[in-house]
Parts: structure tokens; sequence; C-alpha cells
């Protein structure tokens, strides 16, 4: 009998300690969900600040007047003009690489890599962050 009464608490401790670690389990999941969030915000935030293309420096240009001329060493229209005279309309170009975020980037974006290159020396590391 008292054996019976021994496995009855038993059984009710490990019980206990059951609820108390799928109590935990539940919170570190959430944690998880949270954190993953977090992560998920932080990328997309780290994507907006690092990506350079035309459309953002001119975007800034209300803000930082000649940062235009600033990273490309040219005016907006000087740039505009030095795109179309060197990839006249209609023109394409086959990339042979297989990386896909070089097959779908713009020429403009190309012609401001290479004048910021030239003009300020950036590193490949760099440009690669920055576009």
């Amino acid at each position: 009998m008292i054996f019976i009464l021994f496995l009855a608490v038993e059984i009710a401790t490990l019980q206990q300690t059951v609820a108390e670690q799928s109590n935990t389990i539940h919170q570190l999941q959430e944690g998880i969900r949270k954190k993953d969030e977090e992560i998920t915000r932080l990328k997309s935030n780290a994507c907006k600040v690092c990506n350079i293309n035309v459309k953002s420096v001119v975007a800034k240009e209300g803000k930082l007047k000649n940062i235009f001329k600033y990273y490309s060493g040219i005016t907006l229209v000087r740039f505009l003009a030095l795109l179309t005279f060197l990839v006249p309309e209609g023109t394409s170009v086959k990339y042979n690489s297989l990386r896909g975020e070089v097959k779908n980037a713009k020429y403009n974006v190309f012609l401001l890599l290479t004048l910021c290159r030239l003009r300020h020396g950036f590193g490949l590391k760099d440009l690669a962050m920055r576009f």
C-alpha cells in the first residue's frame, strides 16, 4: 500500500514537471518567434540602408545638396546623357554570370557603381555592400 502511495506521489510530481517543461517550451518558442520577426525587420531595414542606386541617391538630393555629384562626380543631367550615349535605347547586353543580381541589375546602377569606384576608390567589398 505504501508503495502505491509512493508511486502516486511520484506520478503527481512527474506530471507537474511535465507541465512546467511544457510551459517553458511554449515560452521559448514564443521568444524564438519574436526574435525571428526582429531579424526579418532588421534585414529589411539593412537592405533599405545599404542599397544605393540612382533613384535612392536622387531621392536624397533634396536633403543633401549635390549628393549625386558627390558620389558620381557629375550632375544627374550629365549622368543621364552619358548613360544614353553609352547605352542607346533598345540596347541589350547578355551577361554570362550565373548570379541573378548581376543579370537583373540596370545599366544605370552599373554606371553609378563605376563612377563611384573611379571617384572615391571604394573597394570591391565596399561597393558590394553599398550596391
